[in-house]
């Protein structure tokens, strides 16, 4: 039986690490190590099982008694070796994937990582900081990102029923180095949506489900166990988010908003 490690298992951990150092974003430095460490150690596994081939090969050219007894020897000295390396590949694929959680897709949203849509929606989750802007001209507040300006719902109530939205609060965070400006409105039932509007060039799609309502292109998330809707609007991204009402009113809102 050859005893030679296994070359597919040792491209794997080659092209695991070779894929961890090519990221775009830097991955947290304990995290990055760690792989690092995991991929040497599979490494060096397989090589130590190389280097006991080799050495039990050299006391095989002896009798045929003497190649069986070596014979037994290398496999019990290959398996716990190549196991080892076989499980450090396991445990570099589990890091893997906790990389892939932590940069992104969803979830990259870690301190420091890029602005991404579900960044801007979980902000609108949150709770205001700050009074509500006041009604300004055109049916619109007096808050902006800009070219966009927050709508007055309470003085042109959106979607086809007609209900009244009326602004109850505000914030400004810093996300990804971009300005997010939320305003909150509250419905005459209680409901509460956050509308943000991000700064800065329009954000990625990223995973939205596309929908189209009233000719507009909306994308539809889930954040936190809660619905979101991202529209473009002059050059800035929008979300509006909500975890009292349903992703069919969210669609209305933000469908009347983009018209």
């Amino acid at each position: 039986m050859s005893t030679a490690p296994d070359p597919d298992e040792q491209r794997q951990v080659d092209a695991v690490t070779h894929a961890i150092r090519s990221l775009d974003v830097p991955a947290p430095a304990a995290l990055r190590e760690r792989v690092e460490a995991m991929a040497a150690g599979a490494t060096d596994a397989n090589r130590g099982a190389a280097d006991t081939n080799r050495g039990a090969a050299g006391t095989n050219r002896g009798a045929s008694d003497a190649n069986r007894g070596a014979a037994g020897a290398r496999r019990r000295l290959r398996r716990p070796r190549i196991a080892v390396a076989g499980g450090l590949l396991t445990a570099v694929a589990a890091v893997v994937v906790a990389l892939a959680l932590v940069l992104g897709g969803g979830s990259g949203d870690g301190p420091g990582a890029p602005a991404s849509v579900r960044q801007v929606a979980a902000v609108a989750l949150r709770e205001p900081t700050a009074p509500a802007p006041a009604p300004a001209a055109a049916g619109t507040l007096d808050a902006a990102v800009a070219p966009v300006s927050f709508p007055d719902w309470q003085a042109n109530p959106p979607g086809p029923d007609g209900a009244a939205w009326s602004a109850s609060g505000a914030r400004d965070d810093d996300v990804g180095g971009r300005v997010v400006k939320t305003v909150f409105y509250d419905a005459p039932g209680g409901q509460r949506i956050g509308y943000a509007i991000a700064g800065g060039d329009e954000l990625p799609v990223a995973g939205g489900r596309f929908v189209r309502r009233n000719g507009i292109p909306l994308w539809v998330y889930t954040v936190d166990g809660a619905p979101a809707v991202m529209w473009y609007q002059d050059g800035r991204t929008c979300v509006v988010s909500s975890r009292d009402v349903d992703v069919d009113t969210l669609l209305t809102l933000a469908s009347s908003e983009a018209a």
